[in-house]
């Protein structure tokens, strides 16, 4: 078996170191490509993101704006009833003030007029 000797020893360490750097040279591109090409996917994963995010915000927002809808509609229908309501009850105070006072003057208009067949003309 025959030795090595340093000086073979350095020569082939050398050309090892030689090759590396060689191999590491031709790395570097390909490990610039694939890093320009990961940037770009993540890009892309980003706006992908963004787009489905506005997406299901503007779903959310479109079903919150539909139910504020419907509750602004329920809160006019109830107003509505309540002002009903409202305008009932004094329009039926007035009719029935207005009846109990036709009624009073019918009745004194009755009292008086069978007053003036019996000749008292009216007086008390």
């Amino acid at each position: 078996m025959a030795q090595i000797t340093l000086r073979q020893r350095k020569t082939a360490l050398s050309k090892a170191t030689k090759d590396l750097e060689r191999e590491k040279a031709d790395f570097l591109p390909e490990k610039a490509d694939v890093q320009r090409m990961m940037n770009e996917l993540q890009r892309e994963l980003e706006a992908a993101n963004d787009k489905a995010v506005l997406k299901v915000t503007s779903k959310a927002r479109q079903r919150r704006e539909a139910e504020l809808e419907r509750q602004r509609e329920e809160m006019w229908e109830w107003m509505t009833i309540i002002a009903a309501v409202f305008l009932f009850i004094p329009a039926l105070s007035l009719s029935a003030s207005l009846l109990a006072a036709e009624t009073v003057g019918g009745w004194r208009m009755f009292l008086w007029a069978i007053a003036a067949a019996a000749g008292n003309g009216g007086g008390r």
